[in-house]
């Protein structure tokens, strides 16, 4: 087996449109490859497309494309590393009830229990994340754990020019086993 594989699953037809609760045309793409150089290094990459179109009008109501990306390294054999990037853009039309009236949808507040039409409205959403792992393993039972997440907003699909930082997360965990 060579260092490579890859794997794509892709599913299409007409199914419900969940959010108006109507007929859609959907499109869904789920895909993985993966190289495997040497034992020590490993690299996944994946990427996940969902499509809803709506059967009345041909519109397209959401649609969200997540790449996603991971490297391990193990440097020896008590040393391991891991990088995960992932990007996630998603866009959703405003909603409407499309099976009926083509009236506005609202939907329920829960902060004040009132109907609105705002949480219903277009929505665009582009976010990267980028996590980073340290483990040592001098023995069985005894680890250490080192780690950093981040989380970015972008200023449109895939730009990556204004890139905003909007978490972030550190992490240490300690682990050790006692022997009597």
């Amino acid at each position: 087996m060579g260092p490579f594989s890859a794997r794509i699953n892709a599913t299409f037809g007409n199914d419900v449109n969940y959010e108006e609760w109507s007929p859609a045309k959907i499109f869904f793409v789920n895909s993985t490859i993966q190289f495997r150089p040497t034992s020590q290094l490993r690299a996944d990459g994946t990427y996940v497309l969902t499509w809803y179109q709506r059967r009345s009008d041909g519109s397209v109501v959401s649609v969200s494309h997540i790449p996603r990306l991971r490297v391990e390294y193990q440097v020896t054999r008590s040393i391991f590393l891991r990088l995960v990037g992932e990007y996630r853009s998603s866009h959703r039309d405003a909603l409407r009830d499309d099976g009926r009236t083509n009236d506005p949808i609202l939907i329920l507040d829960p902060r004040d229990g009132v109907y609105k039409r705002g949480l219903a409205l277009e929505q665009q959403s582009d976010n990267l994340r980028g996590d980073f792992l340290f483990s040592y393993q001098p023995s069985p039972g005894t680890v250490f754990f080192a780690g950093y997440g981040g989380g970015f907003r972008d200023d449109g699909r895939f730009r990556f020019s204004d890139l905003r930082r909007t978490a972030d997360g550190f992490f240490i965990k300690a682990s050790y086993l006692f022997r009597m």
